[in-house]
C-alpha cells in the first residue's frame, strides 16, 4: 500500500516536471516576490491568516469540480490524441493529458497543504510553550530572538504558500489553453484535409480551389466556363 502511494506521487511529480518545474517557474518566483513586498502585512497583522482560511475551501471545491469536468470534457478519440502529444520543453515521457492532470493534482496538494499550515499557525499558542519552558529552563534574550525568528519565519512562509496556491490556479487554466489551442490547430488541419476533390484524369486529392491538378497537370475549367455553366 505504501509503496503504491509513493509510485503514483512519484509519477504525479514526475509529469509536473519535477524540482526543476517547480522551482524556475514564474508561478513560484512571482508569488516569492509578492511575499517579500507584503512584509509589513504578515510580520505585523496576524489578521492576514483569515484571507487563506476563508479563500481557499471555495477555491478547493471550485478547483474538484473543474477537475472532474476536465476529466469529462470528450470523447474517446480526443483523449487518444491528447494523451499522444509530448510537451519537448519538458523532457519527460508524459503526455500533455497527464501533464495538465498533474498541474490538477499539484494544485490541489498545494492548496490542502496551505489550509492545514495555516490552521496550525493560527491555533499554536506560542507564547504558551514558552511559558511551559519558562518554568523548567532559563531562556537568554539569544533564545527569544531565534524563537520570534522562527514564529516570523512560519508566517512568511504560511503566506507564500496561499499566494502560490492561488497562482497555481493561473499555470492549471494557461495549461488547458494551451490545450485547447492545440486541439483547435489539430482541427483545423482535419478540416484542410477534408476540403479535396479528386482530378477527373488521374483521380488524385487535390484541394477544391486549385486551377490545376498537382500529379498529372490536368487544367481544371472555370465553374463558370460556357462549356459548364453554373
Amino acid at each position: 500500500m505504501s509503496k503504491k502511494s509513493i509510485n503514483i506521487f512519484q509519477m504525479y511529480w514526475s509529469a509536473y516536471g519535477g524540482f526543476r518545474a517547480f522551482w524556475a517557474s514564474y508561478y513560484f518566483l512571482i508569488p516569492l516576490i509578492i511575499t517579500f513586498f507584503c512584509t509589513n502585512h504578515w510580520l505585523n497583522n496576524k489578521l492576514w491568516m483569515a484571507d487563506p482560511l476563508a479563500i481557499l475551501p471555495s477555491l478547493l471545491g471550485f478547483t474538484l469540480a473543474g477537475y472532474a469536468m476536465w476529466l469529462s470534457v470528450g470523447n474517446e478519440k480526443l483523449k487518444i490524441l491528447l494523451s499522444s502529444k509530448f510537451d519537448k520543453e519538458k523532457k519527460n515521457s508524459y503526455s500533455l493529458f497527464m501533464q495538465i492532470n498533474a498541474s490538477f493534482i499539484h494544485f490541489v496538494i498545494f492548496q490542502l497543504i496551505t489550509l492545514i499550515f495555516v490552521y496550525f499557525l493560527k491555533y499554536n499558542d506560542a507564547a504558551f510553550f514558552i511559558k511551559k519552558i519558562e518554568e523548567f529552563y532559563v531562556l537568554y534574550d539569544i533564545t527569544y530572538a531565534v524563537l520570534n525568528f522562527f514564529s516570523n519565519l512560519m508566517n512568511a512562509i504560511g503566506f507564500f504558500l496561499f499566494i502560490y496556491s492561488v497562482f497555481t490556479m493561473l499555470a492549471t487554466v494557461f495549461g488547458i489553453f494551451r490545450i485547447s489551442y492545440w486541439i483547435d490547430i489539430h482541427n483545423r488541419k482535419i478540416a484542410a484535409s477534408e476540403q479535396l476533390k479528386k482530378c477527373p484524369d488521374c483521380y488524385g486529392d487535390v484541394p477544391q480551389g486549385a486551377k490545376k491538378c498537382m500529379h498529372c497537370g490536368c487544367e481544371f475549367e472555370p465553374i463558370n466556363s460556357e462549356s459548364k455553366p453554373s
